[in-house]
């Protein structure tokens, strides 16, 4: 009988993870003692537990149990599908430590088409963690990505990447020119961005509308009310909620021209969805008979 109460304490209480309060689910992943029965517990709670913060835990835990396994790693990559962006971020965090360019693959397709901007990074990071250099490529692409974080991000991994070796270097500004490269060009090496200013080159914002601080030109919106409705569908992703809010309010969202544009969704650029989407819900049924259609 003592055998098997010292067994039991060795294992620790799993009954835990079974709790009906997720605060002591997450408290029984991040606390029992290490051993073979958690490992396994752990991956059924990534699977199958109801609540997403109680997965990302599990998927923080399995990093640590068994870090370098081949098992691991491939419940992890099972599990890289989840609904929920929270445990798709914890997995890829877990992958960069446990990880092995058998990953690469499945992380490469998360920072191409992710539509969260935080997992499309998340998956950068990932990568370079665990395939360097082999996947220069991919980084060099993402450098095009929607949205500036991802690009801040592929451009951080790149200036770690050629600080290292100056052939990659090369090769990384072999690309056509752009300003990320003009930038790595100039001061190469770990570095900290600015804030970017607006792309004046491809917007049809006035100049004065191109600050860089999303604030500025909320109040610069507010006092010219005569921006071509069209220039101000690029307003409609913009990071700044109250900049969103101001872009899409009002009567002149009708225009029939906006049909082109809130029909040319990109689901990788942050907020465009849910605002489009928000954006046509309230035009109603009438408005899209109107305009030919313009909700379909």
């Amino acid at each position: 009988m003592n055998e098997i109460d010292d067994h039991h304490d060795d294992q620790g209480d799993l009954s835990a993870l079974f709790s009906e309060h997720r605060r002591e689910r997450i408290r029984a992943l991040r606390d029992l003692p290490a051993s073979e029965s958690l490992t396994f517990a752990a991956r059924r709670t990534l699977y199958t537990d109801r609540d997403a913060h109680v997965r990302a835990a599990a998927a923080r835990r399995l990093a640590d149990l068994a870090p370098g396994a081949a098992a691991i790693e491939s419940w992890l990559l099972d599990a890289l599908g989840d609904r929920s962006p929270l445990v798709r971020d914890a997995i890829l965090r877990a992958l960069a430590r446990c990880g092995s360019p058998a990953s690469s693959a499945a992380l490469r397709g998360l920072v191409e088409r992710d539509e969260m901007w935080w997992i499309r990074r998340g998956a950068i990071c990932a990568l370079a963690a665990i395939a360097g250099a082999s996947e220069l490529e991919t980084f060099t692409r993402a450098l095009g990505d929607p949205f500036w974080r991802v690009r801040h991000a592929a451009v951080k991994v790149l200036a770690v990447l050629g600080a290292r070796d100056v052939a990659i270097r090369d090769e990384i500004l072999a690309e056509p020119p752009s300003d990320a490269l003009a930038f790595l060009r100039a001061s190469w090496g770990p570095v900290a961005l600015e804030t970017p200013a607006r792309a004046a080159s491809r917007s049809e914002l006035p100049a004065h509308l191109l600050d860089p601080d999303p604030a500025v030109v909320t109040a610069r919106l507010l006092v010219d009310r005569l921006v071509s409705p069209l220039a101000l569908v690029e307003l409609l992703c913009d990071p700044h909620a109250p900049l969103r809010v101001l872009a899409a309010n009002g009567s002149r969202f009708w225009d029939p021209r906006y049909r082109a544009a809130l029909t040319t969704e990109e689901s990788r650029i942050p907020h465009v969805v849910t605002t489009v989407h928000r954006l046509l819900d309230a035009l109603g049924d009438a408005a899209g008979a109107r305009h030919g259609g313009a909700r379909e």
